[in-house]
């Protein structure tokens, strides 16, 4: 198995459920046919699914006033949760759930007529905290997991990096995008599942 792969099983793994549109999923006829979902007849969601730690939304989404990306995401402790979550900037893609879920959580002509859902995270907010307060002052990365589910329940790196300074498509978003891809600390590599380190 790639890299990649492993990279995107392993975060995979943070997900309880995504929310009830995608009951079809695993079957390629009703994937394909959104109208034969249940929850079909509600109001289709404004903006972008957000990614859920702990009934909470670690993100969220405003509009743009672009219509090819209508929406820009916005983030709650965008630091905290950035090596769950990752980015999605309107200039400089996607990463972590935001990317691997794009499909679930996007809107807007890439996703033509269907609302987006929400993913649910099996993130702890106390143990993610804690995570990143070990961390805090150096190089490295931190996952818990519960040892009789298997679910992960914090995944942490650091130095980490807040991904709503360059979500959206300004001279600033730019800017901070430079600053921190040129940081030799590389704050946006999530050390957690893209770096090889001894343990210890």
């Amino acid at each position: 198995m790639s890299s990649t792969n492993r990279c995107s099983a392993a975060l995979a793994t943070l997900l309880v459920l995504v929310s009830a549109s995608l009951s079809g999923c695993s079957s390629g006829t009703d994937a394909q046919h959104p109208s034969r979902h249940a929850d079909e007849a509600k109001p289709p969601k404004e903006g972008l699914g957000n990614i859920i730690v702990a009934g909470r939304s670690a993100t969220g989404s405003k509009a743009s006033g672009i219509s090819k990306i209508p929406y820009q995401r916005t983030y709650t402790d965008g630091a905290l949760y950035a090596p769950i979550t990752g980015y999605r900037s309107m200039a400089f893609g996607t990463s972590a759930l935001d990317s691997i879920y794009d499909d679930v959580l996007g809107a807007g002509p890439s996703h033509p007529g269907r609302a987006p859902s929400d993913v649910v995270t099996t993130i702890d907010p106390a143990v993610q905290r804690a995570a990143a307060d070990g961390l805090r002052g150096r190089k490295g990365a931190a996952i818990a997991l519960d040892a009789q589910t298997g679910q992960i329940r914090a995944m942490a790196s650091a130095p980490s990096y807040d991904p709503s300074v360059f979500s959206g498509l300004s001279s600033a978003d730019n800017d901070a995008w430079v600053r921190l891809t040129s940081d030799k600390d590389m704050p946006v590599l999530d050390r957690a599942l893209r770096d090889s380190v001894a343990p210890g």
